[in-house]
């Protein structure tokens, strides 16, 4: 009996002292683990060694020399020269002068002038005279008043725009309409003249106000959106 009591004994202080040194070891263990966390700090209180740096492998032929690098475009060499004109945009072509017009309104060349600032030239707007050529369509004159009336009548009722003119070389004459193109008033003419009446054409020479418009530094540009033209030889 006290032989079973002893073992017995024995047996439990083995096992308190294998449960002891397993917690020692998880302790330890914990112990490191914490250290390598935090071993940076640890260094820096002087608990732990600093680490060794790391070596660096500097033997022949593990740094590049040199000849291995690659050429500064700076330097001139022959690879790194670049063509100056293969990537330069051209500058587009000015004009030195340029004229715009005529413009029946001054609308309508100012329109043109603010247009062509806005391309970068310096414009101005200029007051014209300009030929404008009428084309009056009369009946030639009779002798006296009397006949002028009644071709004027005559011409009236079948629905013509008619007058008797009063004065001036074709006194005693009906006109029947004044025309800004030729062809118009030949138009006319030969209605008139089937009716059986002998009708002339005379061309009356006017002059109109127009403006126009003056450019200079103008991009060549400005001549295919605009109504415009190279000035003449000495404008």
């Amino acid at each position: 009996m006290a032989d079973g009591t002893k073992g017995a004994g024995e047996r439990a202080r083995g096992l308190r002292a294998t449960t002891w040194a397993l917690l020692l070891l998880l302790a330890a263990n914990a112990l490191l683990g914490a250290a390598w966390l935090y071993r940076d700090a640890l260094a820096s209180i002087g608990w732990l060694a600093a680490p060794p740096a790391e070596r660096i492998d500097l033997s022949k032929g593990s740094l590049p020399t040199a000849a291995d690098a690659p050429a500064d475009p700076r330097e001139g060499g022959t690879e790194a020269t670049m063509d100056d004109g293969a990537g330069a945009a051209e500058e587009p072509a000015v004009l030195d002068c340029i004229a715009a017009g005529p413009f029946q309104t001054r609308p309508d060349a100012d329109a043109v002038a603010v247009r062509l600032r806005g391309l970068g030239a310096s414009a101005e707007v200029a007051t014209v005279a300009i030929a404008a050529p009428e084309y009056l369509v009369y009946v030639q004159p009779a002798p006296h008043q009397d006949g002028a009336q009644r071709i004027y009548e005559e011409l009236r009722d079948q629905g013509f725009d008619a007058y008797v003119i009063p004065s001036g070389r074709h006194k005693h004459g009906v006109s029947v309409g004044q025309f800004p193109a030729r062809d118009l008033a030949a138009s006319q003419e030969r209605r008139v003249g089937a009716l059986g009446y002998a009708v002339r054409t005379h061309a009356l020479q006017r002059t109109a106000t127009a403006y126009r418009v003056r450019a200079r530094d103008v991009p060549e540009e400005a001549l295919t959106a605009l109504p415009a033209r190279r000035c003449e030889e000495g404008a």
